[in-house]
């Protein structure tokens, strides 16, 4: 299945990049650190997760999170990262969804559309 992304090559690279940049950073200090990237179909577009066992996002930044800018980097971080990529997978007629929980790790479900 062709997906919409491939119309969007720069802007679905950072958003991927932007993600993973969160993930490897959630990694600090964790033992036994790993992220997964899943791409499979759904429906007639594609799924992408990208699961990290990272230190996962409170509650509270998490309702948060692609809502407003908001950075849990200290002063690394400018806080545009998961917006950017809400706003843009949206914008490609695809969804992003987190599910995270503290200790535990965090998934981010990318779906997008075909073309």
């Amino acid at each position: 299945t062709s997906s919409v992304a491939a119309g969007y090559q720069l802007e679905f690279e950072r958003v991927i990049s932007n993600i993973l940049d969160n993930s490897i950073f959630a990694l600090k200090n964790i033992e036994n650190p790993h992220v997964k990237i899943v791409v499979s179909t759904a429906g007639n577009g594609c799924k992408i997760s990208i699961n990290d066992n990272g230190k996962g996002i409170s509650k509270s930044v998490l309702n948060l999170l692609g809502v407003e800018r908001i950075s849990t980097k200290d002063s690394s971080g400018n806080g545009i990262g998961i917006l950017h990529a809400k706003r843009s997978i949206e914008g490609m007629g695809g969804n992003l969804e987190i599910l995270s929980t503290e200790n535990v790790g965090t998934q981010i479900t990318i779906y997008l559309p075909s073309v």
